[in-house]
């Protein structure tokens, strides 16, 4: 069971717990079997909204807003998504994703996308 903690209340981040919890239940279970926690922080460190320590297998994911938009959260669910895809191919985290490999990922998770986003707006 993966954990989801929230680490700074200070912040808004766009997405939250509760929108953690329908992707977790949406995605297949191997998407989520090498993490045992999600961390919602804030991050100055992280070269990328969505980063992960094997060593600790926690994602540490960094998403604040001002103000949540609609547009907001569909860019923080692609954002985790890619996480999530970068996990799976041994991708090394850490480090800007260079466009080429944005795109890959980007086709790999378009039908969890649109899945995940369908959930979250009901």
């Amino acid at each position: 069971m993966t954990k989801i903690i929230v680490q700074n209340f200070a912040d808004q981040f766009a997405l939250s717990r509760k929108q953690i919890e329908p992707i977790i239940n949406i995605l297949p279970d191997p998407c989520f079997q090498s993490i045992n926690e999600i961390l919602l922080c804030f991050d100055e460190r992280n070269k990328e909204p969505f980063e992960y320590s094997a060593e600790k297998r926690a994602v540490y994911f960094s998403y604040p807003v001002k103000q949540k938009t609609r547009e907001d959260v569909e860019k923080a669910v692609e954002a985790f998504l890619v996480g999530l895809a970068r996990i799976n191919a041994d991708s090394t985290f850490y480090r800007p994703i260079r466009q080429p490999e944005r795109r890959e990922f980007g086709n790999l998770i378009s039908p969890w996308k649109a899945r995940v986003l369908e959930a979250l707006s009901r």
